[in-house]
């Protein structure tokens, strides 16, 4: 098989704007490039051609609708429209992959045009000219980069693993070389960023994957991952080891549920959370001064606790109706599936999502382009797939898709 060829011009030009997520540049050229040519390939797109029920695009849509009624209602209407530009090229990506991911190799390529992005990441951040600054926060806002705004944001390397692993598994050895290089890269990078989060997540996701495909491999790779890990940690001079209990954020997460308190149905506002942060953790019983850290937060720290916050019980019950159904859309189609080649995408693309998922737990957020890009690629993945999955009638995935 050969996934990076005979593909359509709309997944070369999807590929360009994953490679220059990494740049630390303007994307308008690209992202442009994207949807000139998504306009022509929908133009030519007849109205039957690669279409899908709307009951599949159903958790996107009231996402979407909740959110403009969020920002709507919200506190600062300014403020949250100019806080959420990120959406529509994730909207872009969606549509795109959702719509001409017809064939299992086109699946393999958007995982390797991510892994070839996350190598590009990788790379400029070590190569950056504040890659020698002490304080990881200031080397990564020395990069000026938009799409690394603190180091925790190195998660989407941790994110990408899965899905690079499990489309290099059954490509050739050049590529599985790659993805080799690209764990390596990446676990360097978080470690050196200091971001307990994303190594332990890279690691939890890569042992996912193949745990995936070879159950038996399992708790061998386990105990490789953490001694590799802790080697790496130790020729660093034990980074992670000293930050495992810093920056509790206990009284982060308590400012975030006195804001949904407050307005419990439509939230604050999309991106009003720094705004209202220290009149809120001092209506929870705290003293700003004597706060641990006491810097000024820009979101909730936790995906799940940001859209409580800002969008209320209507904007959590739509994330979590799209993630839920990207979910078990990626577990029905890994029980389909049959072959290598077949179970090595699902299961990454599964493993990804376990650990976009496990991350929203304390980090991340809707405000951070690699967040909503890579939550929408994902949930478009989950639709390509089952629609290949369940397309000869059986539920079972051919090499060369439908």
């Amino acid at each position: 098989m050969r996934p990076v060829l005979g593909q359509l011009p709309v997944l070369w030009a999807l590929g360009l704007f994953f490679l220059c997520l990494g740049f630390t540049a303007r994307f308008d050229i690209p992202l442009a490039l994207l949807a000139v040519t998504a306009a022509l390939a929908f133009a030519g797109t007849s109205s039957s051609a690669g279409g899908l029920a709307w009951r599949e695009h159903w958790p996107l849509v009231l996402f979407v609708l909740v959110a403009a009624l969020a920002t709507g209602f919200s506190r600062d209407r300014p403020h949250s429209l100019a806080v959420q530009p990120q959406l529509l090229p994730a909207l872009l990506c969606y549509a795109v992959i959702s719509t001409f991911a017809l064939r299992l190799e086109a699946l393999r390529f958007i995982g390797l045009a991510l892994l070839c992005s996350g190598i590009v990441t990788a790379l400029l951040v070590l190569t950056a000219e504040s890659a020698h600054h002490a304080d990881p926060l200031k080397r990564v806002v020395m990069m000026g980069s938009p799409l690394l705004i603190v180091p925790n944001d190195v998660l989407m390397l941790s994110v990408i693993a899965p899905l690079a692993l499990g489309a290099a598994w059954g490509a050739n050895r050049w590529w599985q070389w790659m993805a080799a290089v690209y764990f390596g890269l990446a676990l360097f990078v978080c470690t050196s960023v200091q971001s307990r989060q994303a190594v332990i997540l890279l690691v939890l996701g890569v042992i996912a994957t193949v745990g995936l495909m070879r159950p038996r491999w399992s708790i061998p790779l386990l105990l490789t991952g953490a001694i590799i890990t802790a080697a790496v940690d130790a020729m660093m001079g034990w980074p992670l080891a000293r930050k495992i209990f810093l920056f509790p954020r206990l009284y982060v997460w308590q400012a975030a549920w006195g804001m949904f308190l407050d307005r419990p149905w439509l939230g604050q506002g999309p991106g009003t959370f720094s705004g209202l942060y220290y009149p809120f953790v001092e209506k929870a019983g705290y003293v700003v001064a004597q706060l641990e850290d006491r810097r000024t937060m820009p979101w909730a720290h936790s995906l799940y606790l940001e859209q409580l916050a800002e969008r209320g019980i209507a904007g959590a019950l739509a994330l979590l109706a799209l993630l839920a159904s990207t979910l078990l859309r990626l577990l029905q189609g890994l029980r389909r599936v049959e072959g290598d080649p077949q179970r090595g995408i699902a299961s990454g693309l599964l493993a990804s999502m376990l650990v976009f998922l496990l991350a929203g737990i304390a980090e991340t957020s809707l405000l951070r382009l690699w967040v909503v890009v890579l939550m929408l690629v994902l949930a478009a993945c989950s639709i390509a797939q089952a629609r290949m999955a369940g397309c000869d009638g059986v539920g079972k995935t051919s090499v060369d898709g439908c």
